[in-house]
């Protein structure tokens, strides 16, 4: 089965997190959260998952593709590590920016970019998946 809007079907986790990460993008100024974080508030949408769980990784990865299907940001730019200024785990590069080499400078500006990206285009993304 495919998503309404055409692309691969999301998993029930992966929509979990869409819906989580967009609310984010949308009523708040500053909408960044940790991975932690992100399990505490999947926790309240009923979903128990520690952070540094696979599931959660392969999940965020879903949820670029399903963004970039959309032509829009990826919202899991908005999901970074506690301890290293809020920016992605080392997962999030290959999915999010191939093309990008794996140059630190490089690809802290392409995720600066990104999530720049998502906070303007916050209304875009769409509240049914």
């Amino acid at each position: 089965m495919r998503t309404r809007f055409g692309g691969p079907p999301l998993s029930p986790l992966a929509v979990k997190i869409y819906r989580t990460l967009r609310l984010r993008a949308r009523t708040r100024k500053d909408p960044q959260l940790s991975y932690s974080h992100l399990c505490r508030a999947l926790a309240k949408r009923g979903v128990r998952i520690h952070h540094r769980d696979r599931r959660l990784a392969s999940a965020l990865g879903e949820v670029v593709e399903f963004c970039r299907g959309l032509r829009l940001p990826a919202l899991p730019a908005l999901v970074g590590r506690a301890d290293d200024r809020q920016m992605p785990g080392k997962s999030y590069y290959p999915v999010a920016h191939p093309q990008q080499r794996k140059n630190t400078a490089t690809l802290a500006v392409a995720w600066g970019n990104e999530v720049a990206s998502i906070l303007k285009s916050s209304k875009s993304y769409p509240a049914n998946v």
